[in-house]
């Protein structure tokens, strides 16, 4: 069997691209929930650590997100109006996200020497509310990223990504349109 380098390392390049967009995104999307959460708490101090805490949980559930669609999480719905796909998808990865927050108070708490059952206690009282706002929050905040995500499945290739992100072509509202039509 022959290896095609290029196609490995073009393909390669694709997924860091889509990497740092995911990243990026999250990492503003959890930045602004972090200082939301250090100003309204101000009189509690938070540790400027979250802000670190906030970059790592978006490389994290960017890569979350990539294997996730390379394994079609929440492709179920694919062939229904795009609102249903979306909003399913948002839920799936919500879902997710919960159990990716819960093994990560875990691993806090194993790093703190607590044993898993005070961990669980501490999640299951007061705690249990903050984290379900932050998953509260994180599917409303992802709708939109999902509708885009969609709508790009829908026209094929990078349409809404060269749209956004590219020069303008004359060209491009027919494409568009087109792509609407099939």
């Amino acid at each position: 069997m022959k290896f095609d380098f290029q196609k490995i390392k073009t393909k390669a390049i694709e997924e860091f691209k889509r990497m740092a967009f995911l990243t990026i995104y999250l990492a503003a999307l959890f930045g602004t929930l972090t200082t939301y959460k250090r100003l309204i708490l101000a009189q509690q101090g938070i540790d400027y650590a979250d802000y670190g805490i906030s970059v790592i949980d978006a490389l994290v559930l960017a890569k979350v997100l990539l294997i996730g669609g390379a394994f079609r999480v929440g492709s179920r719905f694919n062939d229904r109006p795009l609102i249903i796909p979306a909003l399913y998808k948002t839920l799936c990865f919500s879902f997710l996200m919960l159990a990716l927050a819960v093994v990560e108070r875990l691993i806090k708490g194993w790093w703190a020497g607590k044993v898993t059952s005070d961990i669980v206690a501490a999640r299951l009282g007061p705690d249990k509310w903050q984290t379900l706002a932050r998953v509260m929050m994180l599917f409303f905040a992802l709708i939109p990223f999902f509708a885009f995500w969609e709508t790009n499945r829908v026209l094929g290739g990078d349409v809404l990504r060269k749209l956004f992100f590219g020069p303008r072509t004359p060209g491009d509202s027919r494409k568009v349109e087109d792509a609407a039509k099939r």
